[in-house]
C-alpha cells in the first residue's frame, strides 16, 4: 500500500510540478527520472505493487513509486544487460541477457552456471546465448537462447541446440506436456525423453511463428502464413486467406478477450476481431487504426483493448472506435514493444528508449 501511494503521489507531482512532462496522463519514466538506461527491454510488478525493470546498460532496477534502485553484481559487469525476467512462486527473479542467466532473491544476485560453460551445441558449434524466454515446468527451467533451449535440472544442464544457420527465437511454451519453441524457422518440438530438438514438418514453406497461446485446448500460433491450430503436436487447422476469403496471412501477434470471448489478431497492417466459429472482422482506419504494424495487444480492466503499433503509437478502444496516443500525447516514440496493465490500474508500456506510463 506504501509503495502504491508513493506511486501516485510521483505520478501526480509530476503532473501539477513539472511542465511538458505530462501530456494527456502520459507519464515518460526515463534518464530524466533516475532510470539509469534508457533502454527498457522487460518489465514486471510484484504483489506489493513494486516495478522491477530490466534494462540495457543500466541491469535490473527496483522502482517502489519514488526511488529506483539498480540491482547488480559489481564483479561482474553482464548484470548491467538485463533482458529478460521471469518470476519464480517464491518471488525469485531470473533475469536473462545476451550473456548469461542469473537468479535474484533475497538481496543476493546470483549467476546460474550454465550459459558461460563453452558448451558444444549437437553440431559442433559453440553456443553463445542470447536469453528471449524463460518457462518452468516442475521444478526445471527451460530458456530459449538464441542457439537453442537449455534445460536447466537441480544439478545437471541440458542443451537442445538448433541447426545452423541461426535465427531470431521468438517464444516458448509448455502445451500438452511439450515443450514448444517459436522462431523464424518455424516450429520446434523438445523432446525431453530423447534429449533433442525437432523442426516440425507442418507442410508450410518458409514459416515463421511468431506468438503462441492455449485457447479452448488448442495450441494456437500467430505466424506469417496465418493462424495455425496445434493438437497433439500436429497441424490440424490453419486459417488464412486460403481457408476464409479476405482474411490476413501476416499475423504478427495474438491475444483472447477476456470479455468478449473471441480472438484479436494483429497482423501487418491492421487487427482482426476472430470468432472461432469462422466469423471476422478487420478493423481499419473506419475504426480510428491507421495501417501500422501491431506488435502487442491487451485489455484494461474495463475491458477496452489496448493495441500497440511499430510506427504510429498506442491505441485504446471505446466501443469499436480506437483512439490514437502518439507523440502528441507525450510518447516519444512511434514504435510501441509491449503494454502490460499494473495491479493499481496504471497502464504500463514500453519504447525502445523509455518506459511510459498512463494513469
Amino acid at each position: 500500500m506504501k509503495s502504491l501511494k508513493g506511486l501516485i503521489f510521483l505520478i501526480l507531482y509530476l503532473l501539477f510540478f513539472t511542465p511538458g512532462l505530462f501530456c494527456q496522463n502520459f507519464r515518460n519514466i526515463s534518464l530524466k527520472e533516475g532510470l539509469p538506461s534508457a533502454r527498457v527491454l522487460d518489465f514486471y510488478q510484484d504483489h506489493n505493487s513494486v516495478l522491477w525493470i530490466a534494462t540495457y546498460g543500466g541491469g535490473l532496477v527496483k522502482f517502489d513509486g519514488v526511488n529506483f534502485t539498480v540491482i547488480q553484481d559489481a564483479k561482474d559487469y553482464s548484470t548491467l544487460f538485463a533482458r529478460v525476467i521471469y518470476r519464480d512462486k517464491d518471488s525469485t527473479l531470473l533475469i536473462g541477457n545476451s550473456l548469461g542467466l542469473y537468479r535474484y532473491g533475497h538481496d543476493k544476485y546470483q549467476k546460474v552456471p550454465l550459459l558461460d560453460s563453452g558448451f558444444l551445441d549437437p553440431y559442433g558449434s559453440k553456443m553463445t546465448y542470447q536469453v528471449s524466454g524463460i518457462i518452468k515446468r516442475k521444478k526445471d527451467y527451460f530458456v530459449l537462447t538464441s542457439r537453442g533451449v537449455i534445460e536447466l535440472q537441480n544439478k545437471k544442464v541440458i542443451v537442445y541446440g538448433f541447426k545452423p544457420p541461426y535465427v531470431f527465437n521468438n517464444d516458448i511454451i509448455e502445451f500438452e506436456n511439450t515443450i514448444y519453441a517459436l522462431s523464424d524457422n518455424g516450429l520446434n518440438i523438445l523432446d525431453t525423453k530423447e534429449k533433442k530438438i525437432t523442426n516440425l514438418k507442418l507442410g508450410i514453406n518458409d514459416l515463421i511463428c511468431r506468438k503462441a497461446l492455449i485457447y479452448n485446448d488448442t495450441l494456437l500460433i500467430a505466424s506469417n502464413r496465418g493462424l495455425l491450430y496445434i493438437k497433439n503436436s500436429k497441424l490440424i487447422k490453419i486459417v488464412n486467406s486460403a481457408t476464409i476469403p479476405g482474411f490476413p496471412n501476416d499475423l504478427t501477434c495474438i491475444y483472447a478477450s477476456k470479455t468478449s470471448h473471441s480472438l484479436w489478431l494483429g497482423f501487418t497492417s491492421g487487427v482482426i476481431n476472430y470468432f472461432p466459429g469462422g466469423k471476422f472482422k478487420i478493423l481499419n482506419k473506419s475504426n480510428g487504426l491507421d495501417n501500422s504494424a501491431i506488435t502487442c495487444i491487451s485489455e484494461d480492466r474495463n475491458g477496452s483493448l489496448i493495441v500497440a503499433s511499430n510506427t504510429s503509437g498506442l491505441y485504446i478502444s471505446k466501443g469499436n472506435i480506437f483512439n490514437n496516443y502518439d507523440e502528441k500525447n507525450g510518447i516519444t516514440d512511434q514504435k510501441v514493444l509491449s503494454v502490460q496493465q499494473l495491479n493499481d490500474s496504471v497502464l504500463i508500456f514500453l519504447t525502445p528508449d523509455q518506459l511510459n506510463a498512463k494513469n
